[in-house]
Formats: structure tokens, C-alpha cells, sequence
């Protein structure tokens, strides 16, 4: 049973590195590094908030506001959220 905790409680802790990681003033990026998706994509974003809104970290609850403000930002006059907004990385479509 020991090793079981130990293995959920490794599997929590990254889980919240991660979040500290991918959380930026634009809301939940895809991944963290400079290699990786420097973008708030609306599936990643939600699943990340959804998560995050379950720890008790106020950070994580101003970021899954960030990620819904920048979205609805790009929404469409029709309504459509965009899969992904992609303003501060350096590639671009």
C-alpha cells in the first residue's frame, strides 16, 4: 500500500509542476520550454483548468480565468471559440 501512495503522490506532484510550468498570463499553455506549444489551445487549456481548479492555488484559478478571457478574446462574430491562439511564439501558420 506504501508504494502505491508513494507512486500517486510522485504522479501529484508533477502534475502541479507542470501546471506551474505551462501557467502564463495568457491563461494554460499546451506545454512548457521553449520547444514546446507556447500557445492557450482551447481542449488543452480547459482540460488543464479543469484539473487545476481542483487544487487550492489561487494561481491556477487566475489562469483558468486568463485562459477563458483570451479565447473568448478571439471568439468569432458567429460565436466560434478558436482551437488555438498562437500570438507569442515565433513560428507562425
Amino acid at each position: 500500500m506504501q508504494e502505491k501512495n508513494n507512486i500517486i503522490d510522485t504522479a501529484y506532484k508533477g502534475a502541479l509542476d507542470v501546471l506551474k510550468k505551462c501557467s502564463t498570463e495568457h491563461g494554460f499553455f499546451a506545454s512548457a520550454g521553449k520547444e514546446g506549444y507556447n500557445a492557450v489551445w482551447a481542449r488543452d487549456s480547459m482540460i488543464s483548468s479543469l484539473g487545476a481548479s481542483l487544487v487550492d492555488n489561487e494561481s491556477f484559478k487566475k489562469t483558468f480565468e486568463r485562459s477563458l478571457i483570451t479565447l473568448a478574446e478571439h471568439q468569432s462574430k458567429n460565436g466560434q471559440i478558436p482551437n488555438c491562439v498562437d500570438k507569442w511564439s515565433k513560428r507562425k501558420p
